[in-house]
């Protein structure tokens, strides 16, 4: 409370709570809350209560230790007999609700920053009528309309009769709380339809329900993917046709040494052509599958060792079921690096035993296993129930080219081979299913 000429003369605990002055600072004389720079302003008040007005303002006054605090302060005079007998003066601190707006407002200056700067188009929509209730500039630009424009339309307005549908459908799966990532036309202000990928939330801003949607123009990128697939075609079209000619050439070579090896009288040269047509079949058959698959960088190699298999019994005359074959092989794929390799140890190994492993035409058994571990790791088991290796072969110091021939492919397919001539004869082979 002041008194008419405007000196403190009673302060309440509040006061002493807020400003730091004690009543015995008021009876001094030694309370100042406004420095001379706010001296008019606190002249201002005093005359206008003085005229018998009430003052209202946000302003800012000091403590006793010279801290700053921004106050509202609320002056009236008091009269008696209409005669001006005090002022009173209410200060409320304002420094929480005044920081309280400064970060508030910091807040959604962020906030603007990052809606306005976003390279997407942002949007809210909201309600049954799907009005646009909020756009950033990326979203003028992706559609051509100002932001005015905008929030005068509808979600709808954007896009062709055709499109409605799928996107109602959407709209209400989306107001249920399903998160949706969609594609779809566009018209554009100028008429010009462009491609949008759509990520579509549902978010609560004070309890109302709103459709957050993120739009981005997808146009270019599926030209380039269209291009691309275009490219892959060709590209199928061409490897396919080289695995083709591949296939053929060495058809042509097969047949080259088959003619060459009827005009042989060597019995023993002969069968070194034979041997020859076998392993270039061997690789001519995986062309030809390669050639056939739809997946030109794989094939399945169970369906290949089926038919070289098949191949091998034929050409070696065991067609009477005399030997018989077991097969235990998993879906495994190969590469061509792999494929051609690993059909050449196959055609070895299974050449080596027809040949060798039951003379005079006796009756037998192979085994095959093929299965790929946890590790990605493939292993080949082929065994047979014949008479086993001579006693004579250095198994680790190979002399025949049909074992130097299986070490060097294994070697190529960065694997191990272990062979074992006990009650016939059993070989395993381990290599990575991977390059």
């Amino acid at each position: 409370m002041l008194n008419p000429s405007g000196k403190a003369i009673k302060i309440n605990k509040e006061f002493t709570r807020l400003f730091g002055y004690t009543q015995a600072d008021v009876e001094k004389g030694e309370v100042l809350l406004a420095p001379e720079e706010l001296m008019n302003e606190s002249n201002m008040i005093l005359e206008r209560t003085k005229a018998g007005k009430k003052v209202i303002l946000q302003t800012k006054r000091f403590k006793k230790n010279g801290e700053p605090v921004e106050v509202e302060i609320v002056a009236g005079p008091i009269k008696k007999n209409n005669q001006l007998i005090a002022i009173y003066v209410v200060w409320k601190n304002l420094s929480e609700l005044k920081e309280s707006e400064r970060r508030a407002r910091k807040n959604e200056e962020r906030f603007l920053a990052i809606f306005e700067g976003s390279r997407d188009a942002l949007l809210f929509i909201t309600d049954q009528q799907a009005h646009f209730v909020a756009v950033n500039q990326a979203a003028c630009k992706l559609t051509g309309y100002s932001r005015e424009e905008l929030l005068q339309m509808r979600i709808p307005d954007l896009h062709e009769e055709a499109d409605l549908e799928a996107y109602k459908q959407y709209f209400h799966r989306i107001l249920r709380g399903e998160s949706i990532l969609s594609e779809a036309k566009i018209l554009r202000k100028d008429g010009q339809k462009i491609d949008v990928e759509f990520s579509n939330n549902i978010i609560f801003l004070d309890g109302t329900p709103y459709i957050h949607t993120v739009a981005r123009d997808i146009s270019e990128w599926k030209k380039d993917k269209e291009r691309i697939k275009a490219f892959l075609r060709e590209k199928d079209v061409m490897l396919q046709e080289i695995h083709h000619r591949v296939k053929n050439n060495m058809q042509i070579i097969i047949s080259l040494m088959r003619i060459q090896a009827r005009k042989v009288k060597n019995a023993r040269f002969s069968k070194y052509l034979q041997a020859l047509q076998d392993r270039v079949y061997s690789m001519s058959l995986i062309h030809d599958h390669f050639y056939k698959e739809r997946q030109l960088d794989k094939i399945n190699i169970a369906t290949y060792i089926k038919e070289l298999i098949n191949h091998l019994f034929y050409i070696h005359g065991h067609k009477d079921n005399k030997i018989k074959i077991n097969l235990a092989i998993d879906k495994i794929y190969l590469d061509l690096n792999k494929a051609v390799p690993f059909g050449m140890l196959i055609n070895e190994i299974i050449t080596n035993i027809l040949k060798h492993a039951f003379p005079q035409r006796k009756k037998g058994e192979i085994f095959l296993r093929l299965y790929q571990d946890g590790n990605k790791k493939i292993h080949l088991l082929i065994s047979d129930t014949g008479v086993g290796l001579p006693s004579e072969v250095d198994i680790e110091n190979p002399t025949t080219m049909g074992l130097q021939l299986m070490k060097d492919l294994t070697q190529q397919l960065k694997g191990e081979i272990q062979i074992e001539s006990e009650q016939g004869t059993k070989i395993k082979v381990v290599f990575p299913g991977k390059n």
